[in-house]
Formats: C-alpha cells, structure tokens, sequence
C-alpha cells in the first residue's frame, strides 16, 4: 500500500509546529505523509521570510509553485491559517 501526501501551506511557525508535532504523526497511522511549510512572505538576497499573511496573494503563490513541484496523483494540497 502507498502512502498519499498531504502538503500543508501554514501561514506561521506556531501553525508549522502544531503540523509537526501533533498532525505528522498521527495522519502517518492512517497511511497519510504529511509534510508542512510556512508561507515564504519576503525574500532579502539569499534571506527569506515566512510568517505573517496579509492577504491572500503570497500563499496563493506558494501553494501553486508547490503544486508545480509534485504533480503526482497520490499528492494533495490544503492551507492552515489563522487569518
């Protein structure tokens, strides 16, 4: 049996931490791989920073880049904010 893929968009660390240590682990024993990072708001040079939404224009961009990155069947795609 293969396991499906959930990305999670999270708007900030505290959203990122609570994927990390309390969803990872318990969608893994239904055969989900879940895996999570933080909307990247700002990028200075070789920096960049995530965390904090104003709207909705840089997480729709991060989840599509990351569509584009895994395009595989078993893969799906959802948001954790707390706008």
């Amino acid at each position: 049996m293969s396991m499906a893929r959930l990305h999670i968009v999270a708007e900030g660390q505290t959203e990122e931490r609570f994927v990390k240590d309390v969803l990872v682990r318990h969608l893994a024993s239904f055969g989900v791989f879940a895996d999570v990072r933080c909307v990247m708001t700002s990028r200075d040079g070789p920096y960049f920073y995530r965390g904090g939404l104003r709207d909705y224009k840089k997480p729709r961009w991060d989840l599509t880049a990351w569509i584009k990155q895994d395009s595989h069947d078993d893969s799906c795609f959802t948001t954790m904010f707390d706008l």
